[in-house]
């Protein structure tokens, strides 16, 4: 008797456990609400002296199936190019992003051939510390802004932030 009362009551006040469903369940495009990279930030060094340089790391896990375009896209193609933006710090740029080649990508979204990347890739970039930064933890963070598609379906442009941490010491 206590079971039989237990799953009225239940039934009762969790109805939509029962006959509830997603409204996204079968739309070709839910798979847009699902983010199809996982980020990850570093630096080469946790600790670094005033005057010293060091590498600071992203990198991307893409989804398989998925792509995302090219830092430079082929002509014609720039509304697509995925960016790097870092905000203000207090570090010196030493370098351009760097990473590895994209791949051409036969892009069945767009109908078109497109640079991008697939799989898991990292992009780095070399910073000076200045003899005036102030010893203590500095932030680096940023986003990435990148457009991503699985040959059927393309996100709208995302914007992901990131953020780590590097301690500056006396010289």
């Amino acid at each position: 008797m206590k079971r039989i009362f237990l799953i009225l009551f239940f039934l009762f006040l969790f109805p939509f456990l029962v006959i509830a469903e997603s409204p996204f369940v079968g739309l070709k495009g839910s798979n847009l609400f699902l983010p199809p990279i996982k980020l990850k930030v570093l630096t080469n060094k946790n600790i670094v002296s005033q005057g010293q340089e060091f590498k600071f790391h992203l990198s991307i896990l893409i989804k398989e199936g998925w792509h995302i375009y090219a830092l430079k896209p082929l002509h014609g193609s720039e509304s697509l190019a995925t960016k790097i933006l870092m905000d203000k710090n207090n570090f010196q740029d030493q370098s351009d992003w760097e990473g590895p080649d994209p791949v051409l990508i036969e892009d069945g979204a767009l109908e078109k051939i497109v640079k991008g990347y697939r799989g898991h890739i990292e992009f780095s970039k070399t910073y000076l510390v200045p003899i005036s930064a102030t010893p203590h933890m500095h932030s680096l963070s940023g986003n990435i802004m990148f457009r991503a598609c699985d040959n059927q379906t393309c996100t709208l442009p995302r914007k992901f932030p990131f953020h780590t941490k590097i301690k500056v010491v006396e010289n």
